[in-house]
């Protein structure tokens, strides 16, 4: 990925469940205005879950970053359902699915 500029990021850590240890880092990136599609886009990424990321377009730059924050937990939901565990903040309990909405 190329080097961006990034306004939010948030690092986790994950057991799959296969009890592998991986770090994730999520990060959105500063809104831009495409005008190939003639929309705002930023760019995600979700390094660790997954290796690259189209940019997310929506309407303005606040959709953008929304529809970055719900592809990020959308994937962090899918790797828990498939029995993985996520940690934030160095807690020795995993996060549920309730705390996954209250932290993103």
């Amino acid at each position: 990925m190329k080097q961006m500029d990034y306004v939010a990021e948030r690092k986790l850590v994950g057991i799959r469940s296969d009890e592998e240890r991986i770090e994730i880092t999520i990060a959105i990136g500063v809104p831009y205005k495409d005008e190939r599609y003639e929309s705002w886009a930023c760019a995600l990424k979700v390094d660790g879950l997954i290796d690259q990321l189209l940019d997310q377009h929506g309407i303005d730059s606040w959709q953008a970053i929304r529809l970055s924050q719900k592809t990020a937990v959308s994937l962090l939901r899918d790797f828990m359902e498939k029995g993985g565990n996520l940690y934030i903040f160095d807690e020795e309990k995993a996060m549920t699915k309730e705390e996954l909405d209250e932290f993103f």
